[in-house]
């Protein structure tokens, strides 16, 4: 699942949680590539 998928799907969500999703993904993301 891609980041913007993710963040998309909480698009029904608050504001908050997308940003702390957004992180989340982010930090998945630098740990996977790192």
């Amino acid at each position: 699942m891609n980041a913007d998928a993710l963040i998309s799907s909480s698009s029904s969500s608050s504001p908050q949680l997308i940003q702390i999703n957004r992180q989340i993904v982010q930090c998945r993301l630098a740990i996977y590539y790192d």
